[in-house]
């Protein structure tokens, strides 16, 4: 991990020191793309891509709660994620 994103790391999470003893490599908030290849099938040539496993998507999230809304401390959890993964996207590539 570079050094510039550690320390944005400690920046962001400077309200929550414990998440800062267990740093890994993986705490870019961006999706890792571990394959790709061609398929040639019945219905022509597709592009496959291989990523790591995740978690629920938005929408599985959005149907947790009913469609009537995800909670605020949740959302401000979710922005604050997908934030951090453009600003290491800015940074390091």
């Amino acid at each position: 991990m570079k050094p510039e994103w550690l320390n944005a790391l400690k920046n962001y999470y400077t309200k929550e020191p414990e998440k800062l003893r267990n740093i890994t490599g993986n705490d870019c908030h961006c999706v890792q793309l571990l394959n790709c290849f061609l398929h040639h099938g019945a219905h022509g040539k597709h592009f496959v891509m291989v990523f790591e496993i995740l978690g629920v998507n938005l929408l599985e999230v959005i149907k947790r709660y009913n469609y009537k809304g995800v909670p605020l401390p949740l959302v401000r959890i979710m922005a604050k994620q997908c934030l951090m993964g453009l600003d290491y996207l800015h940074r390091v590539c």
